[in-house]
């Protein structure tokens, strides 16, 4: 037996250079960084006349809200001041139906942060006043505000949960518009419509309701839940002639239903107050942000519901900027003078 060892194998030299045990002679070339997709661009804003005007002149929204100053610049109004109106909202409701409420303290609004900023040496005149009022209404007719407390806030949000059926609800605001003589809302014709929808489960989001229980049923604990969001918009503008009051006034109401889920629990209802958004909306609750998981469906315009029906803004701007820029008829500015010297 041969006491010879096998030949040691030796690894192939390496292609590239051994590592420097001078490490500070071989730090690796940093990264370079991953680039950033490009950003969308911004849409261009509307090429409106009486947007363009409104941009031209000292444009006032009389309210706090960041949810209506985010609408306006949606629609391309972003320059504006933002003067909260003082006027306090004590208008009585006894006696007043919805829509005469939330349009009166509309109203008063605009036209209490106008007379403020009349006479603004610093400012000057203010060319367009913006104020909006956003009601809820519940089922009995009771105009829902901001909740008063934790408590109040809890069972704010199970009423409108547990509100009536639709059809009921229609009928009970017939009720208050005959009994108010507030019919030009025509808010009874547009939850008439809403009611049908609902009834035949046709285009309403209320997952198949009539359906899925075969034919001639339906299950109707789900068609509950139902309440209105009314809100009022005025637009006041001072006057180019000397016609009084000196300004014009515009004023719009828009409405919407809305329904809840009638599955939401209590515990959902209570996990949502304890985070506090909807401590300062109307109703208790903000549709646009986590509050939208209480919502299962609703008739009407979105942004009516978060606080600012563009539409019906941009239509009361287009009316007020007419007003404000027209100037009198020669017949009448001559009757003005003789008034004037007689």
């Amino acid at each position: 037996m041969s006491d010879r060892k096998p030949p040691i194998a030796y690894e192939a030299a390496p292609s590239e250079p051994p590592p420097a045990y001078d490490t500070s002679s071989s730090v690796p070339a940093p990264a370079e960084k991953p680039q950033q997709p490009p950003r969308p661009k911004a849409p261009y804003p509307l090429d409106l006349p009486a947007l363009h005007a409104a941009r031209s002149r000292r444009t006032i929204l009389a309210s706090a809200s960041p949810r209506r100053k985010q609408l306006l610049g949606q629609i391309g109004l972003s320059n504006i001041e933002v003067i909260p109106s003082k006027h306090p909202e004590d208008i009585p409701k006894k006696g007043l139906s919805p829509f005469e409420y939330v349009l009166q303290t509309a109203s008063a609004k605009a036209l209490a942060v106008y007379q403020d900023q009349l006479n603004n040496t610093e400012r000057g005149e203010p060319g367009l006043i913006i104020a909006a009022d956003t009601i809820v209404v519940g089922f009995n007719g009771e105009i829902l505000e901001k909740p008063r407390n934790e408590r109040h806030h809890v069972e704010m949000l199970k009423s409108l949960r547990d509100g009536g059926k639709i059809q009921d609800f229609a009928n009970h605001l017939t009720g208050l518009e005959d009994g108010n003589g507030a019919g030009k809302s025509g808010m009874v014709n547009d939850i008439g419509v809403a009611a049908t929808a609902a009834t035949a489960g046709l285009g309403t989001g209320i997952r198949g309701e009539g359906a899925a229980l075969g034919p001639g049923k339906k299950d109707s604990s789900r068609d509950t839940g139902w309440h209105k969001v009314f809100t009022a918009v005025a637009l006041v503008a001072p006057l180019e002639s000397a016609r009084d009051p000196g300004y014009a006034l515009e004023t719009a109401v828009e409405e919407t239903a809305v329904k809840f889920d009638p599955e939401v629990t209590d515990d959902l209802i209570m996990a949502y107050v304890r985070t506090r958004e909807g401590v300062d909306k109307a109703g208790g609750y903000g549709i646009q942000g986590i509050g939208g998981i209480l919502v299962e469906t609703i008739h009407g315009t979105w942004d009516n519901v978060v606080g600012l029906p563009l539409r019906q803004t941009l239509r009361l701007l287009e009316k007020v900027i007419g007003l404000a820029d027209a100037e009198l008829p020669e017949d009448e500015d001559l009757l003005e003078d003789f008034a004037e010297d007689n």
